[in-house]
């Protein structure tokens, strides 16, 4: 007759799965509960060791998360529509979906709009999103600069050509396909940064192959060095944010740069061929 323990009952109401260790029907339960003042509750069902990296990132997430009271609040500008229901570019018949990053965001915190012509940032918001900023007012800009200047966090995406984005004002001088260019005025210079809005990263090394039409009606597949498939190798293995994924698919993207002069410090995620 086999007996389980507390602790195993415990683990097992907590959801914490039990794993074979042999064929003699032992099992082995390695796995964290945290729990806060106010009973929330936070799983990491397996301490993997290949994620051993992450197990501080895990660690600290969780135990911020069950000592808050409820969502921190994330003020978020974007001139890009974060919701769904546009048509997607690449297949107009189907229309896009909330993209996975922002469902996420929003399972995780209370997200503020704040649109570009807005004057002021909410200045109870933890942290501040910047998605493909463009014609934000002066005002804006001033507060963004402000806000970095006083060491809050920012996350900021911008292209030199978001080739997704179909915003009304995306079509320029009749061109077939739509796009963007991020501007935030003089604030990367300021931030002793730059992210050139001239040119895409073109990567021979990673190209993704891709199939187009002929004149004559065939189709041949092709290396297009605009759009990345990235590999784990060129990740940097140590950042939780890119470290557990196995590959990156990339668009048109644009190359992160140390200013001229600049003092800050430049640390990349993801590293193209020669």
């Amino acid at each position: 007759m086999l007996f389980r323990s507390e602790a195993e009952d415990e683990a097992r109401v907590a959801g914490l799965p039990s794993l074979a260790v042999d064929g003699s029907g032992r099992t082995l339960t390695l796995g964290l509960v945290i729990r806060g003042a106010t009973d929330r509750k936070e799983t990491i069902a397996y301490l993997a060791p290949e994620s051993e990296p992450f197990l501080e990132y895990d660690l600290m997430r969780a135990i911020a998360s069950v000592g808050r009271e409820g969502k921190p609040k994330v003020a978020v500008v974007s001139t890009v529509p974060l919701d769904g229901g546009a048509p997607d570019p690449r297949n107009p018949m189907q229309q896009r979906g909330t993209p996975v990053v922002i469902q996420q965001l929003k399972a995780a915190a209370d997200l503020v709009t704040v649109e570009p012509t807005a004057k002021e940032l909410p200045q109870d918001a933890k942290a501040l999103v910047l998605i493909q900023p463009r014609k934000l007012s002066d005002e804006l800009l001033h507060a963004i600069d402000a806000w970095a200047m006083a060491g809050r966090p920012i996350v900021l995406l911008a292209d030199p050509y978001m080739e997704t984005d179909t915003s009304p004002d995306a079509q320029s001088m009749g061109a077939r396909r739509g796009g963007t260019t991020y501007d935030l005025g003089p604030l990367p210079a300021a931030w002793g940064f730059d992210i050139p809005k001239d040119q895409v990263v073109g990567d021979l090394d990673h190209a993704s192959r891709i199939r187009t039409q002929t004149r004559t009606g065939g189709t041949r597949e092709l290396a297009y060095v605009a759009w990345l498939s990235m590999p784990k190798d060129t990740f940097t293995a140590s950042d939780p944010l890119v470290g557990p994924l196995q590959s990156l698919n990339l668009m048109s993207v644009g190359a992160i740069e140390k200013a001229k002069d600049g003092t800050s410090t430049v640390e990349p995620l993801v590293r193209t061929g020669d």
